[in-house]
């Protein structure tokens, strides 16, 4: 999966798209006048949860692995971004930009039930990962990441 700007229609959005493993077969999946970013698959290869710009703001969505049932998932005024899917499949979790700090959330996957997993004024919370149970931080790791990294 990647993404590229003006592949389908020059000077269009960033749209997303998919590929044989040959590099053959390349499909555009989505299809909106604002960006789609930040793509990831579902851990069973069915689903597709990113990032788009299309409302002005950058919110969460999914969509079917083909492209369709686009839905939005998360609709506030702050951006979001970094979603990723629990190993599960039942949660996905995302960083959210509020007064200039990235606070790490986990939703349903139908967006409900949003809940703040972080709230370090002095971080910035950004990347969730799975794999770690914990976050990676562009300035000093949270409470959360270094309590998670020590064995």
């Amino acid at each position: 999966m990647f993404t590229a700007t003006g592949w389908t229609v020059p000077s269009s959005s960033i749209e997303i798209f998919v590929m044989n493993a040959d590099g053959s077969g390349i499909t555009a999946v989505s299809s909106s006048p604002g960006d789609d970013i930040e793509a990831s698959w579902s851990f069973d290869g069915k689903k597709i949860v990113f990032v788009s710009r299309r409302d002005g703001d950058w919110d969460v969505y999914s969509m079917n692995a083909d492209g369709s049932d686009q839905t939005q998932l998360t609709d506030t005024l702050e951006d979001e971004h970094y979603p990723s899917w629990s190993p599960d499949g039942d949660h996905i979790v995302f960083t959210r930009n509020e007064n200039n700090s990235g606070d790490i959330w986990i939703m349903n996957v139908d967006g409900t039930a949003a809940t703040r997993l972080t709230g370090t004024p002095e971080a910035n919370d950004v990347y969730p990962d799975w794999s770690r149970m914990a976050t990676r931080s562009h300035s000093q790791p949270s409470a959360v990441a270094r309590q998670a990294s020590t064995p």
